[in-house]
């Protein structure tokens, strides 16, 4: 099946076989030889859900849908390079609620989450970025230096606090060349550190600790990226299938549709379905490290 067959897929006996409790094994191919996949499901968990009103703690996530927590965001220090928290009590600090905190182990959103990774299978990535950061992540990214002390500080706060990855979130690389380049140098940095410590630990490398990789859903904006080179490097794209419609739309629409309406076909021609077919036609990404995203808010 290619992804222009999408069409005739049929979801719901997909979604039958495709158990996100257990995730298992399975084909989204009907060829002799099956591919094998794993179930991702992903979350996006932010520091400051703890002040939302009502709270939205943590302990609340139900882990059985999940295999993947995105904890957001800590930020890049565009002056240093350096790795940041953007709220250290959210962070490391507030008192964790009805439970004994970890002798090794932080309070705070990090020590909830370590708490309840020893009851529970998922991992928690630390996912560094985000579209508030982008301009300090821009300007680290215009000094080598800055680019191998963000690698050190990511890799080192990773270990410290008990990330299973990163998850990096630059919005966005732009085509000048400095930054495609530097970003590359960034993940192979990272790839490479988490790859010795893993052999070091384990006597062999077996992708244990991930990175992933948000990108967007639209061909304009992906352009500042090196796939050819970071596909190897990379264990899940985390495609951005949403914000396609917005104030700045010339046409009302559905910011995260799946497909692209007909009464939107002569204009602004977004979807999830093409998104991921120029991903997988155009740029070559497995479809098996692809992860579509979906918006769990409205506009």
């Amino acid at each position: 099946m290619t992804v222009d067959d999408m069409d005739r897929y049929e979801i719901v006996q997909a979604l039958r076989e495709i158990s996100l409790r257990d995730p298992s094994q399975f084909s989204l191919d009907g060829d002799n030889e099956p591919i094998n996949h794993k179930v991702i499901s992903g979350i996006y968990y932010t520091n400051w859900s703890k002040y939302s009103r009502p709270r939205h703690l943590p302990r609340e996530i139900d882990f059985n849908l999940f295999t993947h927590l995105f904890y957001a965001f800590y930020h890049v220090d565009g002056t240093t390079g350096e790795l940041k928290s953007t709220d250290e009590w959210a962070d490391y600090q507030a008192p964790v609620e009805g439970a004994e905190s970890h002798p090794n182990h932080p309070e705070g959103n990090l020590g909830e989450l370590f708490l309840l990774k020893l009851q529970n299978q998922f991992k928690v990535l630390l996912s560094v970025g985000g579209w508030s950061n982008r301009e300090e992540f821009t300007e680290a990214m215009q000094d080598e230096t800055k680019v191998k002390r963000l690698s050190k500080t990511l890799v080192d706060t990773m270990f410290k606090y008990g990330f299973d990855g990163i998850d990096f979130d630059w919005e966005y690389p732009s085509e000048n060349g400095e930054d495609s380049k530097n970003f590359t140098k960034l993940i192979d940095s990272v790839r490479f550190s988490l790859d010795m410590i893993e052999t070091k630990v384990y006597g062999s490398p077996k992708r244990r600790f991930e990175i992933t990789v948000a990108i967007p859903g639209t061909d304009d904006n992906l352009k500042g990226f090196e796939f050819h080179k970071l596909i190897p490097l990379v264990d899940y794209w985390n495609v951005m299938c949403y914000d396609y419609a917005g104030e700045w739309s010339e046409r009302t629409g559905y910011h995260c549709n799946l497909y692209n309406p007909r009464s939107r076909e002569n204009g602004e021609n977004f979807s999830a379905h093409r998104s991921i077919a120029l991903l997988c036609n155009k740029y070559n990404i497995p479809r098996n490290k692809l992860v579509m995203g979906i918006a769990a808010y409205g506009r």
